[in-house]
């Protein structure tokens, strides 16, 4: 392959090589940015390395290079590394004769701020680095630069880093940059970089030809972390920390070069993760991770040396030598980005370390002097943290993460709550999770009521796994669906779905079976209660009341009407919801739930079993019409998973979140719980609008069943149309400041920082802003564009309306994270995660509801239509593309919209109204 390649470069045109040369005049080591032709166009290059033709110009880089020299992820390399060399030696699209590369031309510098002397040293920022007498030529426009693309340095630069051929000509830069490793993935790591630390690096060529030919690895996942502001080093933490990180690298601040290069070569780069995961933190995170807390000097530089001990023992996942892998879901980075910390930097409660020890080692019980020695423990510290989570073996280490980011998120607002409570709220989360996240999910909080129905869960696990097991299962986790889908539905809200919860675990076995005992407690709590708050006489049926709750049905709610294309509508999509469940259980057959509450006490627990399994399902198998719910046997189908062993760090058997399976020799069903039932059964929610077979989708399986949660954890009842309009207008006024930076290099650097770009983009987007305005906003997500409108405390206001956040830290709820860099998922597997992270379909639909005045109440029909277009129609450049899920979200305009709430009405919330 590699001698394949060599013929090839040598063979390329006269024209296309000399495209790396300097313009006359320009000045060795000048860090300023050019442009290089690409002679086949740049359409023909992205198509030869697999990507959209319509990729822009000052994208197609960073995609190419993410997809064929990344140091994880896809190996398409040795497949399509031939077609890109073909399209840039086999074009006739050379550069005009004379002008082989172009100097990018800066916007005209304005005047510095008050008290900015203009030298780039921190108090104000340098955009560009003017590269040759030609920076004063005038922008260009889009039309000039679509076969163009920008480099990072001087030509001079990158001829002195690369070296001559054999033959002592110079290097083709956009050859090298695209066919040769080292050099992709030093491009990318100067993409990286600010416009000073980009000047401070050309001053030292010797640095990056040894980063070139040694480092290039780490460089490329971990640059955008490096910085320089006056001459010197601008650490994470700032100039307070110098001396800390000066101890921890082991070079001076003020020698730049030599600090990058000690950054990239210990222990593999590995040093350069724990700098770079110390610059992604905010500022209380940080520190967290470096201890500030802690008044001991020695004391404190101690833990930063053990963090430091736990990156070394990590694989380096960014190695090009190695074969690709994954890293860790719950490694150290994302152990101190995960934990909840105060502005001081110290661990939010829960916090101490004997509770989260014996959390993490599964303790049964606290004896009787644990109260008081874990009033005398310490605080956790990052190093502590990171080395129990991340530190274990991976399946452990995900469990322990998710035990940390439960326990923070519902006990951290009691402070006066039992301890002892609060360890078997957290035992119960690792042992039973589906119960645990479905507790949450109705809104309880209490460590209390977690603890009692963890106490009957595990009850229920000691009474053994014969052949009553699944009845008793199938009870008890079915009369807490009910409850679930309640409270999901706003019939109840989280203290009276934590009153039934805790009088439906005080309801004791006989002889380990429930006999009739859950039977009379649907009949004596359960159903007064939903009676009472839907205002339903006592007569009302029993599987009516149910079903009625969980559609959120009340007789009493007020109508909205809708105008629509000359027609009026009635919105009501509790009543959709109602004959949906209705119908389903008409398919699904055999009892109802009045016959076995009236029927004969012989054989009732069976039964109740059978039917409280039933409900659950109409509650998960999306439209009546699809075809798992017209198969009448497919809940009998499930699997509690009952006598399986238990993987480390896994949950009881029959306490999993449900999933599907499906395979050779043996019909689709669900195994786990029946809590969340709907969210592991997700994709059956979603509804196709077109009726031609789709490709092949894009997206990994994780992601899509991710978006899908997504979908369906977003709740009619939680939504209003003043979080719509919200959403609308943060959108507008996020573009408003984008297009305002546009040609203000101060407001786009705060847009920047705002954002906390630290990817490709901060290096390029000045220059999309002098070079194509037009399509400023494309080089941002939905979500960062929401960000820059929205006022503080916005999002979490209108968490209601975002992503699964499940795949971020394991919740069953809706939110709207904080935009992520668009590396932020270097190195993983598609898990998820990126659904979580990208909430930018559900934003668009939110406005687009605004701008046709449509109730917010639409929205979760709407989704289940347009995610499923997402999961059909996406297509990202690569695993983790961010960008790629947004372009979709933005390309989804009124027209489309129109076609979704088309079909909604007769099968959806929108109902014909009778009189004009």
């Amino acid at each position: 392959m590699r001698a394949m390649l060599t013929a090839l470069a040598l063979a390329a045109p006269a024209a296309a090589r000399a495209a790396s040369l300097e313009p006359p005049g320009t000045p060795p080591g000048a860090a300023g940015w050019f442009e290089l032709d690409v002679p086949s166009g740049t359409a023909e290059l992205a198509r030869a390395a697999g990507l959209d033709p319509a990729t822009e110009a000052w994208r197609l880089l960073p995609d190419l290079t993410r997809r064929l020299h990344a140091s994880y992820g896809e190996r398409v390399a040795p497949r399509a590394a031939p077609q890109v060399l073909a399209a840039l030696t086999s074009g006739s699209r050379a550069a005009p004769a004379g002008s082989p590369a172009r100097d990018v031309a800066p916007p005209p510098a304005p005047p510095p701020p008050a008290g900015d002397d203009g030298d780039g040293d921190g108090d104000g920022t340098v955009l560009f680095v003017p590269a040759g007498p030609s920076a004063a030529a005038p922008p260009l426009g889009p039309a000039a630069i679509a076969d163009r693309v920008p480099i990072p340095l001087a030509p001079s630069l990158w001829d002195h880093v690369l070296g001559r051929d054999k033959e002592g000509r110079a290097r083709d830069v956009l050859i090298a940059i695209t066919t040769d490793g080292n050099a992709g993935r030093l491009y990318r790591g100067l993409v990286t970089l600010d416009a000073p630390t980009l000047a401070a690096l050309a001053a030292e060529p010797d640095v990056l030809r040894e980063i070139y030919r040694r480092h290039s690895d780490a460089f490329s996942a971990f640059a955008g972390s490096f910085r320089v502001e006056g001459g010197r080093v601008a650490v994470p933490g700032g100039h307070p920390e110098a001396a800390l990180w000066q101890e921890v690298v082991g070079a001076s601040v003020l020698r730049p070069g030599e600090f990058l290069l000690r950054l990239a070569s210990a222990d593999q780069g590995r040093l350069f993760f724990l700098y770079d995961a110390a610059a992604r933190l905010d500022d209380a995170h940080r520190r967290f991770a470096l201890d500030a807390p802690e008044r001991d000097a020695e004391r404190r530089l101690e833990r930063v040396r053990a963090l430091k001990v736990l990156f070394a023992l990590g694989a380096p996942w960014w190695d090009a030598s190695t074969a690709p892998f994954s890293r860790p879901v719950a490694d150290a980075p994302r152990v101190l980005e995960a934990a909840r910390v105060g502005a001081d930097g110290t661990l939010a409660a829960p916090n101490r370390q004997l509770l989260w020890a014996a959390a993490f080692d599964d303790q049964v019980d606290a004896p009787a002097d644990w109260r008081a020695r874990l009033a005398q423990s310490p605080l956790s510290d990052a190093a502590w943290l990171a080395e129990k989570i991340a530190g274990a073996a991976p399946s452990v280490s995900r469990s322990r993460l998710g035990l940390l980011s439960f326990g923070q998120r519902l006990f951290g607002d009691a402070p006066d709550a039992d301890p002892a409570l609060i360890l078997a709220a957290l035992r119960g989360f690792g042992r039973y999770r589906a119960l645990a996240l479905s507790l949450e999910r109705m809104g309880i909080a209490d460590p209390g009521v977690h603890a009692a129905a963890a106490r009957r869960a595990e009850q229920l696990e000691q009474a053994g796994h014969g052949e009553r097991a699944r009845d008793r299962l199938a009870e008890f986790q079915g009369v807490l669906a009910l409850v679930e889908h309640a409270a999901q539905a706003t019939t109840l809200d989280p203290a009276g779905a934590a009153a039934l919860v805790r009088s439906a675990a005080a309801v004791d076995l006989d002889e380990g079976r429930y006999a009739d005992r859950l039977a009379s407690w649907i009949a004596a709590e359960l159903l007064p209660a939903l009676r009472a708050r839907l205002a339903l006489p006592a007569s009302t049926g029993a599987e009516a009341t149910v079903l009625r709750a969980m559609a959120g049905l009340r007789d009493t709610s007020p109508r909205v009407r809708l105008e629509w294309e000359g027609l009026a509508y009635d919105v009501d999509p509790a009543a959709a919801e109602y004959a949906r469940l209705r119908a389903v259980r008409r398919r699904q057959g055999g009892d109802a739930l009045d016959d076995v509450l009236a029927g004969p006490a012989a054989g009732r627990e069976a039964r109740l079993a059978t039917v409280l399994i039933d409900l659950a399902y109409a509650a998960a198998l999306g439209p009546a019409e699809g075809a798992p719910a017209a198969s009448e046997d497919v809940a009998r189908r499930h699997e509690f998973g009952l006598g399986e062993p238990q993987a480390p760090g896994s949950p009881r058997a029959g306490w999993g979140v449900p999933h599907e399976v499906a395979g050779p020799g043996q019909r689709w069903h669900a195994q786990g719980a029946l809590l969340g039932l709907d969210v592991g059964l997700a994709r059956l929610a979603l509804r196709r609008l077109d009726t031609d077979v789709p490709p092949m989708p894009a997206l990994s399986a994780a992601d899509r069943r991710a978006f899908a949660e997504g979908a369906v954890l977003v709740r009619e009842a939680a939504l209003d149309d003043a979080g719509r309009d919200a959403i609308a207008e943060a959108l507008a006024e996020g573009r408003a400041r984008l297009a305002g930076a546009a040609a203000d290099p101060h407001r786009l650097a705060a847009v920047a920082v705002d954002l906390g770009l630290r990817d490709w983009r901060r290096g390029l987007l000045p220059w999309i802003a002098a070079h194509d305005p037009e399509h400023l906003e494309s080089a941002l997500t939905l979500g960062e564009v929401f960000r820059l409108g929205a006022p503080e405390g916005a999002a979490h206001a209108l968490a209601a309306w975002g992503a699964s956040a499940r795949g971020d830290d394991g919740c069953l709820c809706p939110d709207l994270r904080r935009p992520a860099s668009l590396d932020a998922l270097a190195g993983h597997a598609a898990d998820g995660r990126m659904a979580a992270l990208a909430p930018d379909l559900h934003l668009r639909v939110a406005e687009l509801l605004a701008a046709r005045r449509l109730p917010a109440s639409l929205a979760p029909a709407i989704l289940s239509l347009a995610v499923q277009d997402l999961m059909d129609q996406a297509r990202p450049a690569f695993l983790d593309d961010m960008l790629g899920i947004s372009r979709f979200a933005r390309a989804l305009d009124g027209r489309r919209m129109d076609d979704y709430v088309a079909a909604l009405v007769g099968r959806g919330p929108l109902r014909p109204r009778a009189e004009p």
